[in-house]
């Protein structure tokens, strides 16, 4: 946690852990520091104490500390009043989960940088100021005979014991004041909506950046997602921006939808002249840059395009330490280059002294593990020293024997030494399968084909030749593996390593159901759904099977159909889809006999009827509903006659006959007393008729026999075979005469 403090050097932070005291004026804890900035690493920042205390974050420090940051705000404090604080920190650890605590001095009995044996912080007081945070990492129930946590120390391998140290399981119930657990939970996704560029000077602070700043373009034309590529054009030849040839530093930035800026991001535009640019001048400066043109000038032999430098540096006034050489040289058209930098340190003899030496048998030992060793003129003060060593081991095995010896200086860092090796490492290779992936390539490495390859000091290194694999390796292929031990001795081994393909072939877009209509025979042929398939693999080449295949004919209904893929390593994939087979065509009627019958009045219509067939249902004559007009031969006209059948698909077909009665009926045939020729008399008819008699108008036996058919029951009928009168019946109820009723 300390570099979080360092790297935020000049920010508006607070010395909490996990609260936030008043984000609205970004005064921010240490694990939102964490997650919004980042943090500067032990490897970025160097691990020389005291000296890396007192050194400032530069813009490279902390545009580098952006990829070591916390994917999630989200955090856990573990301490619930009344529970047990050490169990709560032990539950976590078991669980993988490192535990960050914050404590104050005054609440540790011995602070400061605790010492061996057991390098652990202990429960009491001090009268020191400050406090300290950790990272909790394990726990032994029995360390120091007590119990106690393990963390790791920011201050770096040359705090504690070798970077770590222990807090007693008493200092966790009695003077820890925070203890947090980093943990996901769903945010926002802070998504972009801005982006520009700007031409000037670079800087990761966005203040007084705003010069020349133009909007970018994102490839897809829209800033709507947390990570976006951008690009812009540069016009080279606005000499506002861009005044002499030269290289230019610009940067790129985004805004996200709470409004903040990121960190500007730097790019270099060289703008090259038609002509060679000379160097007129050059300067130098460690560490601190102090401004283009305040640095140590070198004087130039001649002006060129490219010169050399060979002036040498008066180090005087430099401390001992890590340090920077930067170099950079200007134009004839007094642009200044970007700096170019160099690590360099200085020892001063006598300053940096051996104050520890050890000695061990075991290679994986870490320094600071090994058995205690001593000056032979009793004090480490020197950086050369003679050590023997304290403790020496009865029990060595027959044959050689290797030991390692380590010093360590002033500054914490260790060196080592040991014994020449001579004996070859022993290779043992073991044979494997791997599968490529979705990009049709694998990876192996050492220890993919290492069968257990041994040494009788310490492999250093393992090299695999070939280790890269594709679609074009398939099937078993031979791989050297070569062991180099710390004394330059090698072996080698082959192993057969099998490419294998086991991921299946991926169907992108399957066909869609189909609907097709059936034929004269009630059928329809299944189609040749492979084109309308797309498909991907990791691997070329495939091949696709259909069931039921292309040209199966098929009744109606549904018909599912697979369509199945296999790679040429045998993985298959498949999908189904579905074609309706259904009835388009309707019956067909045909008619019996003629479409139009011509009929004279009273003329006898004989019904023809009609027959009807369907490609699904075969023959529905019987089927057929007959409708329309009733045909009647003793009234003229125009009669339509219909015939409807339907299948059972719901198709509906329908013929129609046109009947003609023709205006020629014959005279009425009745008793000329039936003045209305409705085939009866009634008692008017017949008097009436009587009177005419009287007066000489009617026949007498025509009177007669309309009374007599009054008399007897009113209704009568036409008898041809019979003479007039008589050939008019009475008929027992009704008359049964009509228009077509008479004599020929």
């Amino acid at each position: 946690m300390m570099l979080y403090w360092l790297c935020t050097r000049g920010e508006n932070i607070s010395w909490t852990i996990g609260v936030d005291p008043d984000p609205a004026n970004a005064e921010y804890s240490a694990l939102t520091w964490l997650y919004r900035k980042g943090i500067c690493t032990v490897a970025q920042w160097g691990n020389l104490w005291p000296e890396w205390y007192t050194r400032i974050a530069t813009t490279a420090d902390l545009i580098n500390a952006e990829n070591y940051k916390t994917q999630s705000p989200g955090r856990e404090y573990l301490f619930v009043p009344g529970a047990d604080k050490v169990l709560a920190v032990k539950a976590q650890l078991a669980e993988r989960k490192p535990v960050i605590i914050g404590f104050d001095w005054e609440h540790v009995s011995n602070p400061g940088n605790p010492s061996g044996p057991y390098y652990m912080y202990e429960s009491g007081s001090s009268t020191s100021d400050g406090g300290h945070a950790l990272c909790l990492v394990g726990y032994d129930d029995g360390h120091a005979g007590v119990g106690a946590f393990k963390a790791i120390d920011s201050s770096g391998p040359g705090y504690g014991d070798n970077g770590f140290v222990w807090l007693s399981y008493a200092l966790m119930s009695e003077g820890i004041n925070e203890a947090w657990i980093i943990k996901d939970c769903p945010v926002q996704p802070p998504t972009l909506t801005e982006a520009e560029y700007f031409i000037g000077p670079f800087q990761h602070s966005l203040a007084d950046v705003e010069a020349d700043a133009t909007t970018t373009f994102t490839f897809n034309g829209i800033l709507d997602n947390r990570v976006e590529q951008v690009q812009a054009e540069l016009n080279t030849g606005n000499t506002a921006v861009f005044p002499h040839p030269g290289l230019y530093t610009g940067g790129v930035r985004f805004r996200s939808i709470n409004g903040e800026w990121s960190i500007a991001r730097r790019f270099e535009v060289r703008i090259d002249s038609p002509d060679p640019v000379t160097v007129v001048a050059a300067e130098v400066y460690i560490d601190e840059d102090p401004g283009q043109g305040a640095g140590i000038p070198i004087l130039l032999g001649t002006e060129a395009p490219r010169v050399g430098i060979t002036d040498a540096l008066s180090l005087a006034g430099v401390i001992p330490g890590l340090h920077r050489l930067n170099i950079r040289v200007q134009d004839a058209n007094g642009l200044w280059s970007i700096p170019r930098s160099a690590a360099f340190e200085i020892q001063t003899p006598g300053l940096i002294n051996i104050v520890a030496a050890e000695w061990t048998t075991k290679s994986e030992s870490e320094p600071g593990e090994g058995s205690p060793m001593e000056p032979t003129d009793g004090e480490f003060d020197t950086p050369l020293e003679d050590v023997q060593a304290i403790d020496v081991v009865p029990d060595w095995a027959s044959g050689d024997n290797r030991v390692i010896v380590r010093v360590q200086d002033s500054t914490g860092r260790w060196a080592e030494d040991f014994v020449e090796d001579n004996e070859p490492p022993v290779a043992l290779c073991k044979n494997t399968t791997v599968f490529l992936d979705q990009e049709g390539s694998v990876q192996i490495s050492e220890n993919d084909i290492d069968g257990g390859s041994t040494d009788n000091l310490l492999i250093t290194n393992r090299e695999v030749t070939p280790t890269s694999f594709t679609c074009a390796d398939l099937g078993p292929k031979t791989v050297l593996l070569t062991i180099f031990d710390f004394g330059g001795n090698v072996d080698t081994c082959e192993a057969i390593v099998t490419v294998e393909d086991n991921l299946d072939p991926v169907i992108t877009v399957c066909p869609p159901d189909q609907t097709l209509e059936a034929d004269e025979s009630c059928q329809a042929e299944i189609p040749d759904l492979s084109e309308a398939l797309s498909v991907s693999d990791n691997c070329p080449g495939w091949s696709i099977i259909q069931f039921p295949s292309a040209g199966t004919r098929v009744g109606l209904g549904n018909h599912p159909v697979t369509i199945a893929v296999s790679d040429t390593s045998g993985n298959e994939n498949s999908c189904s889809t579905t074609i309706h087979v259904v009835d388009g065509h309707p019956p067909v009627v045909t008619l019996n006999g003629n479409a139009l019958v011509t009929l004279s009045c009273c003329e006898e219509y004989v019904e023809a009827g009609a027959t009807a067939s369907d490609n699904c249902d075969g023959d529905l004559t019987d089927a057929i509903a007959t409708g329309g007009d009733a045909v009647i031969i003793s009234d003229p006209g125009t009669y339509v006659i219909t015939y409807t059948v339907s299948d059972a698909a719901g198709k509906t077909a329908m013929k129609s006959r046109t009947v003609v009665v023709l205006d020629d009926c014959p005279a009425f045939a009745g008793i000329p007393a039936d003045k209305n020729m409705d085939w009866r008399i009634t008692i008017s008819e017949a008097i009436g008729y009587l009177n005419g008699w009287q007066q000489g108008a009617n026949p007498i036996a025509l009177a007669i026999r309309a009374a007599y058919i009054w008399q007897n029951g009113e209704y009568y009928n036409l008898d041809c075979t019979l003479t007039t009168p008589l050939s008019w019946y009475v008929t027992p109820s009704g008359g049964q005469g009509g228009p077509c009723t008479y004599c020929e």
